[in-house]
């Protein structure tokens, strides 16, 4: 049943992720909600998973170790779940009975078999089957969950912010040349929605090495095509490795859509 609910989380955010790239805020600004969605997804999974574990880490501190018996099951109506109903004896010699949260396969566990038991000496109706499942029942399946929207998250935090620090860098420290411009291209390779942004491409001729390099704008999600009233683009490029470069788009105007 927490498997299910974890899919269930798992397709709400997608869908609301796909519902973003549809709001009329634009592309890039669709993009910048969904990295922070998913970090505060993420981090509220894992730190559900986390609290759950402490909690339980906490209660088999405290918890005293006995021996108990299955003596019947009880099958949930409504998810055909079988949670076996344990008898045990408390310190006090008092008889305890409890159903347990954890379901059971009862082929392997039939009625009559003995099993490790844990419980509060400040309330024995508490009691569970020390188990691996136990222990893990929701903290395992909310970090598994949690932890792809946190690391997804963190990434594109972190991508963005070194995205902006290398650009600042290159306006800073870079080359200033004056790249041809050659064309406005779809970029195939990347979508929201179906919908591709473009792409500005301009050629540069290095002087000293005499090698023709291909030099490609970030994405635009509009087509610039008449805004472009130049041959020559603005490129900034890093003295030590052309390779690492920002094609100039501030003479393009911001898109309301």
């Amino acid at each position: 049943m927490m498997c299910a609910r974890c899919l269930i989380i798992i397709d709400c955010h997608l869908n609301f992720w796909r519902l973003l790239a549809l709001a009329r805020w634009g592309r890039m600004k669709a993009l910048s909600v969904v990295k922070w969605v998913f970090l505060m997804v993420g981090a509220v999974l894992v730190a559900i998973g986390a609290l759950s574990y402490k909690k339980s880490s906490d209660f088999l501190a405290e918890a005293i170790s006995t021996e108990g018996t299955i003596i019947a099951f009880a099958r949930l109506p409504s998810t055909g779940a079988i949670k076996p109903v344990v008898q045990f004896l408390d310190k006090e010699g008092a008889t305890v009975e409890f159903t347990s949260p954890d379901s059971v396969n009862d082929k392997y566990n039939p009625i009559g078999k003995r099993i490790e038991v844990v419980y509060s000496p400040a309330d024995p109706q508490g009691a569970r089957i020390k188990s691996f499942i136990s222990r893990w029942r929701i903290a395992l399946p909310m970090m598994l969950t949690g932890s792809p929207f946190l690391l997804t998250g963190i990434g594109m935090v972190l991508v963005g912010r070194l995205k902006i620090r290398k650009i600042n860098h290159l306006r800073q420290q870079g080359q200033v040349v004056q790249a041809n411009y050659q064309s406005v291209d779809v970029n195939h390779s990347f979508s929201i929605n179906g919908r591709h942004p473009y792409l500005i491409v301009c050629q540069w001729l290095n002087p000293t090495t005499r090698v023709l390099h291909r030099l490609e704008s970030d994405n635009i999600w509009f087509d610039p095509t008449p805004y472009i009233s130049s041959d020559k683009i603005k490129v900034f490029i890093d003295r030590q490795n052309p390779k690492k470069y920002h094609v100039d788009l501030s003479f393009l105007p911001e898109s309301a859509d």
